[in-house]
């Protein structure tokens, strides 16, 4: 359905196209790998760019034809699981939707060390913290999961990070035991 040839390692970034998202840094990131890494890579960017912002970065790589950009989309957690890893390159994140999204569907995350990114993301378990704002950070974080193995691994750990923390339940039960802690804590007069 979406043309990704099996050959290839699939990056996957979703989000609105703005500055603070930072697909300009993802794009440098992108180029800042070596040929022979994104000989072997593609990278798939989904969100509207239909602005003045995503443009440029349409342009930025129009001649790659192992990049694309796929628009809006609304089904992204139903074709998530068609990619191989996940890229986060925020400069500002309140929590990482996206990131707890790309886990659930069992890829292995390199992310900006962002807001609350650090709280979702296991740094070497189930993903790749790098400094933000860092394209050569995030290229470098690109090129560890070119280890298949590793990336298997990390998305494997991922998603049952998902199942154990951030799913309905998840949250439900944390919540239940946080004010049993509290009804049962003594009182200090």
């Amino acid at each position: 359905e979406l043309g990704l040839s099996a050959d290839r390692f699939w990056w996957v970034n979703t989000g609105r196209f703005n500055g603070d998202k930072a697909q300009d840094l993802l794009i440098s990131a992108w180029l800042d790998l070596p040929d022979a890494a994104r000989a072997r890579m593609g990278l798939v960017l989904i969100g509207d760019a239909q602005n003045d912002y995503g443009q440029a970065q349409q342009a930025r790589v129009a001649h790659d034809p192992h990049v694309r950009f796929l628009g809006y989309r609304s089904d992204v957690q139903r074709i998530l699981p068609a990619f191989d890893a996940y890229a986060l390159s925020s400069r500002r994140e309140a929590l990482g939707l996206s990131v707890i999204e790309a886990m659930a569907a069992g890829l292995p995350v390199v992310a900006a060390r962002v807001g609350g990114v650090p709280e979702v993301v296991a740094d070497g378990q189930t993903g790749c913290l790098v400094d933000a704002d860092q394209a050569s950070a995030l290229s470098q974080g690109m090129l560890r999961l070119q280890d298949t193995a590793l990336a298997r691994q990390w998305g494997l750990a991922g998603r049952q990070r998902y199942l154990a923390h951030f799913t309905d339940q998840a949250m439900v039960r944390a919540t239940l035991a946080l004010y049993e802690r509290v009804l049962h804590r003594p009182t200090s007069r």
